[in-house]
């Protein structure tokens, strides 16, 4: 086998490692970036209940670099399943989330929505009783 083939032949496993290791990275990155906009969104609808105006979420929309999310804050999602007056446990309402949209990325659904909910009940939106959450009264108006 002459030196042109092989100096290939080691290019070519060369270019197939390194795009192995960008795949990877790239498979984490994005990830990443769909843990950041989630919480950005979390924290943003938090805000939205304090009365101020957060700053707009920017948007990728570089090919394979997708990240999906609700176009609505997460409170709105969970206030919208609760308005039918039945109680959900967290477990329910994170299903309930999924099912609309919400992508929770590698954080834990039930600890987000639980932080969520208990920012809004601090407001009287929801409130907790036997483990489950319910509309609460300044929104049932």
């Amino acid at each position: 086998m002459s030196d042109y083939i092989r100096t290939l032949q080691a290019k070519d496993k060369a270019f197939e490692a390194e795009f192995v290791q960008l795949h990877a990275d790239l498979d984490r990155i994005s990830i990443r970036l769909r843990d950041i906009v989630s919480a950005r969104s979390q924290i943003q609808s938090l805000l939205k209940l304090e009365g101020i105006e957060p700053s707009a979420i920017p948007k990728s929309e570089s090919e394979g670099m997708e990240i999906t999310v609700s176009e609505r804050p997460l409170i709105e999602i969970l206030t919208d399943v609760l308005a039918d007056g039945k109680a959900r446990t967290t477990d329910e309402l994170a299903e309930s989330a999924r099912a609309k949209g919400v992508q929770f990325g590698e954080k834990s659904p039930k600890r987000i929505i639980h932080a969520t909910l208990m920012g809004a009940s601090r407001h009287g939106a929801v409130n907790k009783d036997a483990g489950k959450w319910q509309i609460g009264n300044s929104l049932l108006r």
